[in-house]
């Protein structure tokens, strides 16, 4: 004894496992928009681990003097790992290194638009000759790289 049914062989077929675009659409937003807030939030911190650098600060990989007990305390904002990056950065580029957070930051607010978030090779390379210029300039007219700890320094002159 078999169970009888009206729909022919072929007829009933199962649902399909494709996701539909809606929802692949809206998965794809919330992560542009996940690293969005991620890339703001590393600009930030940039910022600040920046403007809060004194020279005096210990470093992450830097060795202790031999004769000291305890470490100096560290001024920047951002502890000793932000002290290490802004040192880093005031190495690299100087005083364009102010540039990279503001990069970085309207980098995370196109993680909020819709459409494609395509990095043309122009844009990258505008973005690079951009820091390297500014870098230069800088150069030749800052003696000193202005942050809280020096005052701003211009020349010099306080």
């Amino acid at each position: 004894m078999g169970v009888s049914t009206t729909a022919k062989r072929g007829d009933a077929r199962p649902a399909s496992r494709e996701p539909c675009p809606e929802h692949s659409r809206r998965a794809s937003h919330l992560k542009h928009e996940v690293i969005g807030v991620l890339l703001i939030t590393v600009s930030l911190l940039t910022l600040l681990s920046l403007v809060s650098y004194a020279p005096t600060d210990r470093l992450l990989f830097a060795a202790d003097p031999a004769g000291s007990a305890s470490p100096p305390a560290t001024k920047n904002m951002i502890g000793t790992v932000g002290a290490t990056l802004a040192a880093s950065l005031f190495w690299l580029v100087g005083g364009a290194a102010y540039l990279l957070p503001l990069l970085l930051a309207m980098l995370g607010a196109r993680c909020f638009v819709e459409g494609s978030l395509s990095v043309t090779l122009r844009s990258a390379g505008g973005s690079l000759a951009a820091l390297l210029f500014l870098s230069g300039l800088l150069h030749l007219e800052l003696a000193a790289v202005p942050t809280i700890a020096s005052g701003w320094v211009y020349r010099g002159m306080a």
